[in-house]
């Protein structure tokens, strides 16, 4: 399906309104410089529950800009998919992206993602290109030297205002034909991942600033009409040029959110209300019948299969993630259509009825799946980048895991709706620019384990959904692989900088960092290596 809506309305905000907005007669006035800035700047916030294509709306205007950089001899009849008007109007003004991953720490490292949006802008061969290449020369190359490694960490939001943002003010208005130019940036809450217990800080200057209900927001999805409320805070937070002195972001989500790139309007895409989202779910589930033989004669046979498949369209909750499941079960002719009213109407419920049916059962007699396949769910949760097979039968059998477990949770992989093993998707769609800051970057030509989508991973770490029986512990993830890299330390004793780096991540987050003995190995096993970070 397309979601042409979605990029339609998306291009509203990159394309200029032909009259003013109330946002722009009620803000004061400011200097030149910093008035062109707002005036050219968008603001915009794709808003949706997990598994409602979020990420694959990222991914479609990814692959539409490989197409549009293409040479047009190189194009192809499968290009068409890609490359309607919308899409291609975005792709075209599309400056710098970024996907942010728990399942990559190193995406979420507030610096290399100001140096990914830096280095993206310094390659493009076109006027935007030329413009910031020279002021990043201008004065000595004085703009250049705020991308240290001190000042990054130190002063991120000064670096990237004034580093990346500022220069590109000076752009003259009539070479983007009218349009804005913008940043996409893809899960910018999976920050908060990494650490269950953080939070994103409101700036001191923004406190007065009340952000309304989601509820109210959602006009965006159905109609044309604006919020004056979304409106107002609009105009307030950019009225907040400056913030307190000793502000620092700590997380991706907060240094977008101080520099004015995470503003309403929202587009709200899991509104069942919205006749748009309707149509996009009654199409996804039509694809499916038309190529799928097995799912149009379980569906069409007689009027029951008809009523369970709109059921399932109303159970789904606007999730193509909570159809997909479905569907590939009665696909593979282990679910019926008669067991879609049993099945829990949240995409939470799904995977603990999933769980229920597929992780509980003895696999070869004696040894129940879950506890083989619960020390592999802890280290997926844990390490800083998705692990090889080889990898995991090395870390287990370094921790001296029982051998028939070892071979028993490979058994998972027959079931997509989990764990997947495969080439990382995420890599695939990153810049060349950002794959360069990788430590991993060489992983692009490994088949990794992973999650088959990062909402199984939420479900995992809450305990109220998952329940004890099936939540898993990120800590214990750590422990084992802090004890696999105090075993490797034994056998080379020259490690790199990121190996160093992935045996402190763990050390630090494991039950071994309460461990006097643990920490005195560790040290003596580091004591010689050139950290570097």
């Amino acid at each position: 399906i397309g979601r042409e809506w979605i990029f339609e309305k998306i291009c509203q905000w990159i394309t200029p309104s032909k009259s003013p907005t109330s946002v722009s007669e009620s803000t004061k006035p400011r200097s030149d410089e910093t008035r062109h800035l707002f005036e050219s700047a968008c603001s915009m916030i794709l808003m949706g529950g997990p598994g409602t294509g979020k990420t694959a709306i990222y991914e479609r205007i990814i692959e539409a800009r490989k197409v549009v950089d293409c040479e047009s001899e190189k194009l192809t009849p499968e290009h068409s998919g890609v490359l309607f008007p919308n899409c291609q109007l975005l792709a075209e003004n599309l400056l710098a992206h970024h996907a942010c991953s728990s399942q990559f720490v190193a995406s979420l490292n507030v610096p290399r993602l100001i140096l990914s949006f830096r280095d993206q802008i310094m390659q493009r061969d076109d006027a935007v290109g030329d413009l910031y290449r020279r002021k990043l020369a201008e004065n000595g190359g004085r703009l250049n030297r705020l991308f240290t490694s001190a000042r990054l960490c130190t002063f991120p939001d000064e670096v990237l205002s004034e580093g990346v943002f500022k220069p590109l003010a000076d752009l003259d208005p009539t070479l983007l034909h009218g349009n804005k130019l913008f940043f996409l940036v893809d899960a910018v809450d999976e920050c908060l991942r990494l650490n269950q217990t953080s939070e994103v800080r409101v700036p001191p200057g923004w406190m007065d600033a009340r952000c309304p209900h989601k509820r109210g927001s959602q006009i965006s999805s159905g109609s044309e009409r604006t919020d004056p409320q979304l409106e107002q805070l609009s105009a307030d937070l950019q009225n907040c040029t400056k913030l307190e002195q000793g502000w620092v972001s700590l997380n991706v989500l907060e240094l977008l959110a101080v520099n004015h790139l995470f503003l309403p309007p929202w587009i709200v895409i899991d509104d069942l209300h919205c006749p748009f989202v309707t149509r996009d779910l009654g199409g996804y589930v039509f694809e499916r019948l038309k190529c799928e033989l097995v799912l149009q004669a379980t569906f069409t046979a007689n009027e029951l299969g008809q009523e369970a498949l709109q059921m399932l369209q109303v159970k789904s909750n606007a999730s193509f993630l909570y159809l997909q499941i479905v569907l590939n079960a009665v696909a593979q002719c282990w679910l019926t259509p008669d067991f879609i009213k049993c099945i829990p109407g949240t995409l939470s419920g799904l995977f603990l009825w999933l769980c229920q049916r597929l992780l509980s059962p003895l696999v070869d007699g004696y040894t129940p799946m879950l506890m083989a396949v619960k020390p592999i769910l802890s280290l997926i949760l844990a390490s800083p980048r998705p692990l090889t097979l080889l990898e995991i039968d090395n870390i287990l059998h370094v921790n001296s895991l029982n051998t028939n477990g070892r071979d028993v949770w490979k058994h998972i992989l027959s079931l997509p709706y989990f764990i997947k093993h495969d080439f990382p998707e995420y890599l695939a769609l990153q810049p060349k620019q950002w794959l360069s800051l990788l430590d991993c970057a060489e992983l692009e030509r490994e088949r990794v384990v992973a999650f088959a989508h990062s909402s199984f991973r939420d479900w995992l770490l809450d305990v109220k959904y998952s329940t004890p029986i099936y939540a898993c512990s990120p800590r214990e993830g750590h422990t084992l692989l802090a004890l696999a890299a105090l075993h490797q330390i034994r056998q080379i004793p020259s490690l790199s900088s990121s190996f160093t780096w992935d045996i402190l991540f763990n050390f630090t987050r494991s039950t071994l960092c309460n461990s006097t003995n643990a920490l005195l190995q560790i040290t003596s096993a580091l004591k010689d290596v050139e950290l570097d970070f």
